[in-house]
């Protein structure tokens, strides 16, 4: 399979990249800086990529099977439209070359009430100061994406580890679980790749932790 994978110098993005190698798929690697996917990963394709650009973003997507945007959200008091706009040129450059597959990692607990699987603190003292930022940005990219009529499949976690793969992870449908605070990058990549494979997800919400 050919996938793309955007935000690929990122934690998450690398063990992308390496993973779906591994599997025998033909990755392309889309960085705004490709000499920080070189120093990281043997890839054999990396393009220059800025997800605000729509048109390096449309040529990323040429010729692929399916799309990964691996772009986590930071913590950030300033402003910035890289996950709305990014899906949007993303979305765009999909339709318009024919590609369906797409693969979104979001945050847990993106809607706009309260999230009753989230502790308390994180509704009422992180979300507001810490995300008030990317929060509503979060919401415009789901929005983009579960619009589009593609066979899109988005992906909610909290807080990331460096720990290793263990397949031992949860995955419910919906924006968060009861307890799941936490799951490894690797384990992220490796339920990314195999539901491009299997295809289980697809037009739905998921939620991943241990």
């Amino acid at each position: 399979m050919k996938i793309v994978v955007f935000g690929a110098t990122g934690r998450v993005g690398r063990k992308l990249v390496s993973g779906g190698i591994a599997r025998g798929h033909e990755l392309t690697a889309a960085a705004r800086h490709p000499e920080d996917v070189r120093a990281r990963v043997r890839i054999p394709r990396i393009v220059t990529c800025d997800l605000l650009d729509a048109a390096q973003v449309d040529a990323a997507v040429a010729g692929q099977d399916a799309v990964i945007v691996a772009v986590r959200a930071r913590f950030s008091l300033a402003p910035g439209n890289v996950h709305s706009q990014g899906a949007a040129n993303v979305v765009a450059a999909m339709q318009k070359h024919g590609v369906r597959r797409l693969l979104c990692i979001s945050a847990a607990g993106v809607q706009d009430d309260h999230d009753p699987n989230l502790p308390p603190f994180f509704t009422r003292v992180m979300r507001p100061l810490l995300l008030r930022r990317v929060w509503p940005e979060l919401r415009q990219m789901e929005s983009c994406v579960t619009g589009s009529r593609l066979d899109w499949t988005l992906i909610h976690v909290a807080h990331l580890t460096d720990g290793p793969a263990t397949g031992q992870y949860r995955a419910e449908e919906g924006k968060s679980m009861p307890g799941g605070l936490r799951i490894s990058r690797a384990d992220i990549a490796d339920f990314m790749l195999k539901e491009l494979e299997r295809g289980e997800w697809s037009g739905r919400d998921v939620a991943l932790a241990y």
